[in-house]
């Protein structure tokens, strides 16, 4: 039976979980491998897992999974004290397929999970898996999926257990979608670096963004109400009402204009008062100096 959960992932754990790999340990069983616990929270239908981070493991030789159970528990109390809205949501494993080890992992993070957690009864763990190899079935996209363990068996009776998968979105907060577009800029640079835009250039590089966007769906519309053959989506369509009302609704125009032109008037003049501050250090630098 399919699970009505839905496991939003953001930016900020998909970077950390391919940085643990490339960090890992290259010794042992484990050398291609990275294993750290998820952090986030619970809403309805969904877990967001916000953060993550590394734990060191090791299979032994006689093919016992090991993990430091001080670090792990150290690491999450000292998340809890930087964000302690987030808790412990699950585990991460950077592997294309799961291994045998799945299970034994999977029994600890259930029992640190279950000391950790205040409800009565156990919160759905998630195992997050990333093949950063993009070895099969990737097709461009992200290989990344997501598991919940479910009990099985025949008349009310538990036989096995399975691990499930679990739709997967990528989600941002407002924040990291900005800290996404400044990392990208340094990607498609041929420095590999990227610097924090100054001045009116974000305010016109917003602009242009939104010009865009306004071609685009302006093109979209042309072209559903030019063709018959093109089959309009209903969801677009009230997707793009929404917007209108809430563009013509929200403020009077009259107010919009003013609260436009106030927000420029604010900005230019911090601005000036900036650039009048530097020359006046730069004046007064000489004087000092002699």
């Amino acid at each position: 039976m399919a699970s009505p959960l839905t496991v939003k992932v953001h930016p900020l754990v998909l970077l950390t979980m391919v940085d643990s790999y490339e960090r890992r340990s290259k010794k042992g069983a484990t050398k291609d491998q990275a294993l750290g616990t998820l952090m986030g929270f619970y809403e309805k239908n969904v877990i967001q897992v916000t953060d993550c981070y590394a734990i060191p493991f090791r299979v032994t030789p006689g093919g016992m999974p090991e993990i430091d159970d001080a670090f792990n528990r150290e690491m999450y109390h000292a998340a809890r004290r930087t964000t302690p809205s987030e808790q412990m949501v699950g585990w991460f494993f950077t592997v294309s397929d799961l291994s045998s080890h799945c299970e034994q992992f999977h029994n600890y993070f259930s029992q640190v999970v279950s000391s950790f957690s205040v409800r009565r009864d156990q919160p759905p763990i998630v195992l997050l898996t990333l093949d950063v190899n993009f070895t099969e079935g990737s097709k461009g996209n992200l290989p990344i999926r997501a598991f919940l363990r479910s009990e099985c068996g025949l008349q009310k009776q538990s036989h096995a257990r399975v691990f499930q998968p679990l739709p997967v979105d990528i989600e941002g907060f407002q924040g990291e979608n900005v800290a996404l577009d400044l990392i990208m800029k340094g990607v498609y640079s041929n420095t590999r670096e990227t610097v924090l835009d100054v001045g009116l250039n974000p305010i016109a590089d917003g602009v242009d963004q939104m010009i865009q966007w306004l071609e685009r769906i302006l093109k979209y519309v042309d072209e559903v109400l030019a063709k018959d053959e093109l089959p309009e989506d209903s969801t677009i369509g009230r997707r793009l009402n929404e917007i209108v009302d809430t563009a013509a609704t929200l403020l009077q125009s009259d107010k919009r204009d003013n609260l436009i032109k106030n927000s420029l008037r604010d900005y230019t003049m911090i601005s000036y008062l900036a650039n009048l501050t530097n020359a006046q250090l730069a004046l007064e630098d000489p004087i000092i100096k002699s």
